[in-house]
């Protein structure tokens, strides 16, 4: 019996080691290091933790930083814990059986996560956003992976100077520091370098940007002027668009959202690091919802007398936009910050409606192509970029008409960065870029074969250590362009005063260029149509200035003011300014068809032969004529004028800046940002105003010549002062003719651009960040302009056709609070914004926009061990609907559920 009792017991001592050994031998490891990731340095005394697969253990970096963790097999998530440094979490970490996972843990210090290093600053060169001549708002990776986005522009909507201006599901205007508009290009938008904008009509359309948040590494917002650095077309700031490099960040990475207005995104990312060396990314995306509806009353009412199977006013509120980008790495060198990098990228907008400065246009199947070679080597950078829009089967909603654009865009650049000695460093660099507008007629015109625009820079900027306290910078940059005349020099002087670590205090002077657009020199577009009868009318055209301007020399004996003018009633016909001209054939007929005079003719034992024998023929001096010009501003179709006033031809428009600003952190937990700034401009390119005057009958000389001449063959003074205010109103809005510059010979009623004088605008920008813990945040920021608009005619109001307004709020601010516990993975956060009213003149849209309170929302949970994340954003929570911009829909709620996937 105890024999037996002993075997078995050795019998179940065997199995259990049998079973144990190969269980011990299954199980694998996860070892790390963590480091500082801005020094590199090792951080001892981390706390490690393990979440997912059941597991709750941990350990503590040793004096190198490393750690060992031994798991079973499975994927988990590791969260890292230093006092000092912001909490790190690493997602989807797969451990096999037998084997170890190696992981590095990169921590921010709280002190460089208030203040992070920038690039845009200093063009490529890595300076802390701390101590740099402008104010600077950085959007981490963190930030935008905790934000369910339709458009890029979604990230920047609280960040202190920048105007949003949502017009659509995914649909923005964007810029910095006011002076918005509808294809709005003033903001430089970058994309690791590259110019974002589409070319030749220098619109910053994101939906066309092939770049998807998940391939976003930050993004950079500089505010004020950069010319100096970046050239002209920089006087508003630099946003700065900077993706993840495949060899630093490997893996796959998927997320799919949805919401309302059947709203469904899809993206994706994968990037393989083949070695230290090289690595390759591809990354797509895809987007559709149902945009908000708006009517546009001009749409609707030439719909309503279009012919069948006409565009106007066809909208399509069905949105879309698909598209992908691939990204090459090459680092050959041993340093690792010198690379070649290969990009290229396509993105077709399907469906969308974009309002332009001569109404809204029908975006449809519109393609932006990018390519791009860069290469950095030892403080030298170049690199060559094209990029190509097709506007497919894009049309105008107000006239129907396609809109052709295979423009293209080719820069090159080259920089070197270079110090000399400890207290001295300097950027020298030289830029080119030709932009070749191909619109087939539809939007040059007749300027389609002399349209293309060269731009040549070079630039030098210095940075001198004066003391340890004190920095000077110094910039000065020369540009020409083949169609102005003049060059150009951008300066740039700084002084930044650091009396402590992370306080600093700057003072710059800023003068800096914006070049006319192709637009503004080359638009030759009909923008519309102005009917007197069913059948006649006057096109509404919309003009560019590409040479020596327009100008009104050609004369006419007994035409008003000795103008001659054309008429759609004579066609091809040079005319008199004098409405008698067209008295007999036109006006009478008209006044025949008056009810009132054709009823009271038989009467008086007149026919309509008679009654046009007696009223026919006036004589010089009988018929006054007055001019009025058509109207954008709404209300009248047309307005009184002084007489037609030539334009000259287009000049840059020049902007000095004079800025004082404050950064500083407070106990490394809060950072504070403060600038105060002047802007002086002059030249300023405004909107779209009418040019030539239209030729009227005064009412009054019609209505005391048909009086004369009724009375004088015996009809009572009284009748015929009856008869005379029955038809005169009618003859005096009717438009007999245009005078148009020299050169042209039709009667098209022209809209073109001028520089106008010089005027400033004063303003403030703030921006708080607080760390309240290591899991809350506080954020807050205030912005506020002196001046609506430049009040051209001091009227007080700012919807004038020569006055240049803002079209922004003059006062708006945010404060938001951002909870996230990486340990439990739960991060939530809502931001108030607020935004004063304010009057938009922007092309054709005029109106007076209310002030707005809105409140945005964000939650979700990361879960632990997959690499998978669940989150929503709501938009507007209280679907407060509200309008951003003129001739756009009312915005209101938009939610988006999200799931991502890391691994």
């Amino acid at each position: 019996m105890r024999h037996r009792l002993k075997s078995s017991l050795g019998i179940l001592i065997g199995t259990l080691l049998i079973v144990t050994i190969p269980l011990q031998a299954q199980q694998g490891s996860i070892s790390g290091q963590v480091t500082d990731q801005s020094t590199g340095q090792s951080l001892a005394q981390a706390q490690i933790q393990v979440l997912g697969g059941g597991t709750s253990g941990g350990a503590l970096s040793d004096a190198q930083g490393n750690f060992t963790l031994s798991l079973d097999p499975g994927s988990y998530s590791i969260v890292a814990v230093l006092l000092g440094y912001e909490t790190v979490r690493v997602d989807g970490i797969s451990v096999s059986g037998g084997a170890a996972t190696e992981i590095t843990v990169e921590m921010t210090s709280t002190a460089l996560a208030l203040a992070p290093v920038s690039v845009t600053v200093s063009r490529g060169q890595e300076a802390s956003s701390l101590s740099a001549p402008a104010q600077v708002s950085i959007v981490t990776a963190d930030d935008i992976s905790r934000i369910a986005s339709t458009s890029t522009a979604d990230f920047l909507k609280a960040l202190p100077g920048v105007d949003v201006s949502q017009i659509g599901i995914n649909q923005s205007n964007t810029v910095t520091r006011g002076f918005n508009n509808v294809f709005s290009g003033a903001l430089l938008v970058l994309t690791d370098y590259r110019y974002a904008r589409i070319p030749s009509i220098r619109l910053n359309n994101y939906n066309l940007h092939p770049t998807t948040p998940l391939d976003i590494e930050r993004i950079e917002v500089v505010l004020g002027p950069a010319a100096a650095l970046y050239g002209p077309n920089a006087t508003s700031g630099v946003m700065h668009i900077i993706t993840s490099s495949p060899i630093d960040r490997p893996g796959t990475s998927v997320a799919l959202s949805g919401g309302n207005q059947s709203m469904l995104r899809g993206v994706f990312r994968h990037a393989w690091a083949f070695s230290e060396k090289a690595g390759l990314k591809v990354s797509g995306q895809y987007f559709r919802g149902n945009d908000f509806e708006y009517t546009d009353p001009v749409e609707a009412a030439a719909r309503a007398v279009a012919p069948a199977g006409s565009k106007i006013g066809v909208r399509d509120f069905f949105s879309s936009h698909y598209g992908g980008e691939a990204r090459l790495d090459l680092r050959p060198w041993d340093d690792p910050n010198d690379n070649i990098i290969i990009t290229g990228g396509l993105k077709t907008l399907g469906s969308s409606i974009e309002p332009t400065g001569i109404g809204a246009g029908q975006a449809k199947n519109w393609t932006y192509k990018s390519l791009q070679a860069r290469v950095n080597k030892s403080g030298l950078f170049v690199q060559a970029f094209l990029n190509n829009s097709s506007a497919g089967d894009t049309y105008l909603l107000r006239t129907g008409n396609p809109i052709v654009d295979n423009s293209v865009t080719f820069a090159t650049q080259g920089q070197y960065n270079f110090d000399l000695g400890d207290r001295f460093s300097a950027t020298v660099g030289v830029d080119y870029s030709n932009v070749t507008p191909r619109t087939g007629g539809t939007i040059n015109g007749a300027n389609e074969d002399n349209d293309q625009t060269k731009l040549f820079g070079a630039y030098l900027q210095t940075t001198t250590t004066l003391t340890d306290q004190l920095d000077f910078v110094a910039a000065i940059r020369r540009d020409t362009h083949n169609w102005l005349d003049d060059a150009f020099l951008s300066p740039r002087l700084g002084l930044v005063l650091t009396p402590d670590e992370g306080h600093s205090f700057r003072a710059t002077y800023n003068r800096s260029f914006s070049t006319p657009t192709s637009n503004n020199l080359f638009l030759d577009i009909l923008a519309g149509r102005s009917m007197v009868t069913p059948t006649v009318g006057y096109n509404v055209r919309a003009a560019g200035i590409p040479g020596v301007g327009f100008t009104f020399n050609n004369t006419c004996a007994g035409g008003l003011n000795g103008f001659c003018m054309y008429s759609p009633f004579a066609p091809g016909a040079q005319l008199p300014a004098n409405g008698a001209v067209l008295w007999d054939n036109l006006l009478v007929p008209l006044m025949l068809q008056v009810p009132a005079l054709a009823a009271t003719l038989p009467l008086l034992g007149l026919n309509a032969a008679s009654f046009a024998a007696i009223v026919g023929s006036p004589q010089p001096g009988e018929l006054t004529s007055t001019m009025f010009e058509f109207s954008q501003t709404g209300g009248a179709p047309f307005v009184p004028t002084a007489g037609p006033q030539g334009a000259s031809s287009l000049s840059a428009v020049a902007k000095t800046t004079w800025e004082l600003g404050y950064t500083g952190l407070i106990g490394d937990k809060v950072r504070f940002d403060v600038s105060a700034y002047s802007d002086n401009y002059k030249n300023f390119i405004g909107p779209l105003t009418t040019l030539t005057p239209n030729v009227f009958l005064d009412g009054n000389s019609v209505a005391t010549y048909l009086v004369t001449r009724l009375a004088a063959v015996g009809v009572p003074t009284s009748v015929a002062q009856q008869l005379a205010a029955a038809v005169a109103p009618t003859l005096a809005q009717v438009p007999l003719g245009t005078i148009v510059p020299d050169g042209r010979s039709n009667s098209d009623m022209l809209l073109t651009y001028r520089n106008y004088g010089e005027f400033s605008v004063k303003g403030m920008d703030l921006g708080m960040e607080a760390h309240v813990t290591d899991q809350v945040t506080l954020s807050g920021s205030y912005s506020y302009v002196s001046d609506e608009c430049f009040d051209f005619d001091n009227d007080g109001s700012c919807l004038g056709a020569q006055d240049i307004a803002l079209n922004a709020p003059t006062s708006k601010g945010a404060i938001g609070l951002d909870v996230d516990n990486k340990i439990s993975g739960v991060f939530y956060g809502a931001r108030l914004r607020m935004s004063a009213g304010f009057p938009v003149n922007s092309g054709v849209y005029r109106d007076v926009l209310e002030a707005v309170n809105v409140v945005d929302m964000n939650a979700g949970y990361r879960l632990p061990g997959t690499g998978t994340t669940i989150s929503t954003t709501i938009n507007n929570v209280f679907n407060n609907k509200h309008k951003q911009f003129v001739g756009v829909p009312d915005m209101g709620i938009l939610a988006l559920l999200q799931v991502q996937f890391e691994f």
